[in-house]
């Protein structure tokens, strides 16, 4: 966000709001896939699974960081001064 621009209060307005979500998600969903991966996945096939699993980790933080309002929507950057064309 700031490497684009953006002001570092909109930054952090961001984080505020997606870190609880996410941090609530990491701890719901990692707990049972390390269960799974020693208690069910062969061993030779651990890493292999981890990699799936962590696609599948990614795609749930960009859907929680979605939900959070994670974005910015165009009038809140215009009033920040965040617009293009406008500095320089």
């Amino acid at each position: 966000e700031m490497l684009q621009g953006r002001p570092v209060h909109l930054t952090v307005r961001k984080v505020r709001a997606a870190a609880w979500p996410c941090l609530r998600a990491g701890w719901r969903f990692w707990p049972a896939a390390h269960a799974l991966t020693y208690s069910v996945v062969p061993a030779h096939l651990r890493v292999l699974w981890v990699d799936v699993l962590e696609v599948a980790w990614v795609a749930i933080l960009a859907s929680c960081v979605s939900k959070s309002g994670g974005g910015h929507a165009p009038a809140e950057e215009k009033a920040a001064g965040g617009g293009r064309g406008e500095g320089a």
